[in-house]
């Protein structure tokens, strides 16, 4: 079910717009160093949650920070699998099995640095740059990089 017909509204924050987010409503955000809502970039580390509305430079960003929300995916996604965030965009993530090395290139583990944060659970299933249902926060996992 969509999220406004679930009527399960995300628990979400509002926060100063760091830059013009007009046109990256349902992607991941990070705040700056002064504490503004920024496009997430290649690492996704300072990740805080999705933006819901299309605020530009500094208007009021209304950030998701857990519970069911839209979300862009970057690539395909489906029900079911954990999702972390890579430019902005939503990605399945991969889990580094321990004691082997990853795949190189792989996205979801090489851009992340030591290890991949899960930002939730898809909750549907969508083509690479469509918008899915993501349970935002439930888990918080760190899937660290074994390499």
């Amino acid at each position: 079910a969509d999220m406004a017909e679930s009527g399960q509204l995300p628990v979400s924050w509002t926060v100063e717009s760091a830059a013009d987010l007009r046109l990256h409503q349902y992607k991941a955000v990070q705040l700056d160093a002064n504490g503004r809502a920024a496009q997430c970039g290649e690492r996704q580390q300072l990740f805080i949650g999705v933006l819901q509305n299309k605020p530009n430079s500094l208007e009021h960003a209304h950030v998701a920070l857990v519970g069911v929300t839209k979300a862009v995916a970057g690539l395909a996604v489906t029900l079911g699998d954990l999702v972390t965030v890579r430019s902005g965009f939503f990605i399945k993530g991969q889990r580094a099995v321990p004691g082997t090395s990853v795949v190189s290139g792989d996205p979801a583990i090489s851009n992340a640095g030591s290890g991949v944060v899960i930002a939730g659970v898809a909750l549907s299933t969508v083509a690479s740059g469509g918008i899915f249902t993501l349970g935002l926060g439930i888990g918080f996992y760190s899937l660290v990089n074994s390499n």
